[in-house]
């Protein structure tokens, strides 16, 4: 009895003590999974804590790389010696109150020309205004117009329909001085004669020919093209155009040609001056003949001054017409072959003087210094 009381007792008080005293959870041991899932959290966070570091870093490097580039531009801006050649709000003008400035220099030649995307956001009546840069009087430089060569009781009238004395530029045309049979002669020839070249984004056939002794090749609108010497029939062409345009000796014909093929009404020309370095046309006279063949198309002539696209001059070149831009007229004035709804094709032959050779090519050197 006293045994059996006694494990009662003792079965009791344990009780009441584990009711007081929960029992705790025995610890188990650790699996290949918890491991596992332990040591990917760690690692994330570890990966956490160092983009945060990194990221930091990134914003702190940006920061200076942006502070940088400010104190660049700021410096830059105090140096730069050029001034904008126009300005709203000035009242240095040509008329007060215009909104226009002109820069100060010692030539007026020196001024920068204002872009096209800057001409768009200027009012027609402000770019009226403006006065332009100024050139010596052709009386001065020596300047004789084709048209004037070719004077003769026997030879048609030439037309000009650009006659900017004050900035030495113009542009005329004679209409067709040949018969029907040698226009399309003269189109079969260059047609057939010629390795057209039709680069990707250009929307019309092009080839550059040069004279014998000339090896430079014609860079323009983001292409090149290599040049060609004259073939035989180039000659002949020339034999019978160039007394039109006053020309009579094989000496003073042009040492260059770009022959562009328009094989529709869509083929065009967009506005552009021929100033590239190879005529030298914006520091000096230069004299640019062309002959149309084919269908009539129209050619536009503009100020490059000018902010919309419509044309100031305006020609319609027709099949064996003669044209002619002279003077300044590629340092003062764009022009172009706009898309027209005309069925046909055209070929047009432009006629140049090559005068700063590449200096790769043999003509240089002929050249006196």
């Amino acid at each position: 009895m006293g045994k059996t009381a006694t494990s009662i007792s003792s079965t009791s008080s344990s009780t009441s003590s584990s009711s007081s005293h929960p029992a705790r959870k025995r610890k188990l041991p650790k699996t290949k999974a918890s491991e596992s899932s332990s040591d990917t959290s760690a690692a994330k966070r570890r990966r956490s804590s160092s983009k945060g570091k990194g990221a930091a870093k990134r914003s702190k490097s940006k920061s200076r790389k942006r502070r940088s580039k400010s104190r660049r531009r700021s410096k830059s801006a105090r140096r730069s010696p050029i001034r904008p050649v126009w300005g709203r709000g000035s009242e240095r003008g040509s008329e007060r109150g215009s909104g226009i400035s002109r820069v100060r220099g010692s030539e007026r030649g020196s001024e920068p020309k204002l872009p096209s995307y800057a001409l768009a956001h200027i009012s027609q009546a402000a770019l009226d205004a403006y006065q332009a840069p100024t050139e010596e009087p052709r009386c001065k430089t020596g300047l004789v117009l084709l048209g004037d060569l070719c004077q003769g009781p026997k030879v048609a009238r030439w037309t000009y329909i650009l006659k900017d004395e004050a900035r030495r530029c113009f542009a005329g045309y004679l209409k067709s001085p040949f018969s029907k049979e040698q226009c399309f002669q003269f189109y079969k020839t260059a047609y057939d004669g010629t390795s057209w070249k039709r680069p990707r984004d250009m929307p019309r056939g092009t080839a550059w020919m040069v004279a014998k002794g000339c090896t430079c090749s014609y860079r323009y609108g983001g292409h090149e093209m290599e040049p060609e010497e004259y073939p035989p029939w180039m000659l002949e062409i020339m034999r019978a155009a160039m007394p039109f345009f006053g020309l009579e000796q094989a000496a003073e014909w042009p040492n260059s040609c770009n022959l562009n093929l328009y094989d529709t009404g869509g083929s065009s020309v967009a506005w552009h001056a021929d100033d590239e370095a190879l005529f030298n046309g914006k520091f000096q006279d230069a004299r640019i003949l062309s002959l149309s063949l084919g269908v009539q198309r129209t050619f536009e002539l503009r100020p490059n001054f000018q902010s919309d696209s419509k044309a100031s001059e305006w020609m319609n070149l027709g099949d064996g017409d003669l044209c002619t831009m002279e003077g300044m007229a590629q340092k003062h004035y764009e022009h172009r072959v706009p898309p027209s709804n005309v069925e046909g094709p055209r070929i047009n032959l432009t006629w140049r003087w090559t005068v700063r050779h590449t200096p790769r090519c043999p003509a240089r050197r002929m050249q006196p210094d």
